[in-house]
């Protein structure tokens, strides 16, 4: 029996990847007739690809009188989870300053990466006594309150699996049981918050909100962190209704770079499948 060239072995490959190129520049999402027209191959061929993607989950159908085809949320996640730190940094400095000078406290931002939770951007004001979260330090699941507002939101498996490992305890208030974290835990997703206070040092304190972005869920949140007395006045004071303002301003920052992520990665991945021979 005659073996496919490698050539032909790639074309259904490439035509998945044309699919995804051209649902990731269409908003409204395109019809099983647009899809055809566009890659030029009969309805019945285009529509085994689009079954084919959406038995994957990489491609949604959307609904109404016209039913129309869309990027799923997984592209959506993998282009947000893909963006670089220096990236999310540019998109997000300008809300993070905002907040900074609001408050007259260090912000940052915080975000998901496996099972580890890192420093990836940070605005501080220019007063003496001042607390920092420099980019790139690893912030404890268990104790920090930006760990806390992400850890909040994640599944129950990767919740046990950070959890697993070694819970040190920083100071007298920090909270290394399972059991006291999980409670931990629910009260953020009651409230909306999270607090570290004396946590990590008896001399500081720091509040976080969780970071909702549609069809991705909560990988980063948003972070104040100073002296004990100082946060805990702004906590007392709602200062989370003020962050959650700009933390929704930071989803929606990421969110509209997710088009853009998303027609990076299809059309990455096209050209990956050609030059692979």
């Amino acid at each position: 029996m005659k073996r496919p060239s490698d050539e032909q072995r790639q074309v259904p490959l490439e035509r998945y990847f044309s699919i995804l190129e051209i649902l990731c520049g269409s908003a409204d999402g395109l019809s099983l007739g647009e899809v055809a027209v566009l890659l030029g191959l009969p309805k019945q061929s285009a529509h085994r690809l689009l079954a084919n993607l959406l038995a994957a989950n990489l491609v949604e159908t959307k609904g109404g009188r016209k039913q129309s085809y869309g990027i799923s949320p997984r592209i959506q996640r993998l282009a947000v989870l893909s963006t670089s730190d220096e990236l999310v940094e540019t998109l997000t400095r300008n809300i993070l300053k905002r907040c900074c000078e609001e408050v007259s406290e260090t912000t940052y931002l915080a975000r998901l990466r496996g099972t580890t939770i890192q420093s990836v951007a940070m605005e501080s004001p220019d007063t003496p006594w001042r607390g920092f979260v420099l980019p790139g330090k690893e912030l404890q699941p268990h104790a920090t309150a930006s760990g806390k507002a992400i850890m909040a939101f994640q599944p129950e498996e990767i919740v046990e699996r950070v959890l697993a490992g070694r819970l040190p305890k920083l100071t007298a208030k920090t909270l290394t049981t399972k059991a006291a974290l999980k409670a931990d835990y629910r009260l953020v997703r009651q409230r909306g918050f999270a607090t570290c206070i004396s946590e990590v040092d008896e001399n500081l304190a720091a509040v976080a909100v969780p970071i909702h972005i549609p069809s991705v869920g909560v990988n980063f949140s948003l972070g104040l962190v100073g002296p004990l007395q100082s946060i805990s006045r702004l906590i007392k004071s709602d200062v989370h209704v003020r962050m959650a303002a700009h933390a929704n301003s930071i989803a929606l920052a990421l969110s509209m770079n997710q088009s853009r992520a998303a027609r990076t990665e299809a059309t990455g991945a096209s050209a990956l499948g050609q030059q692979t021979t």
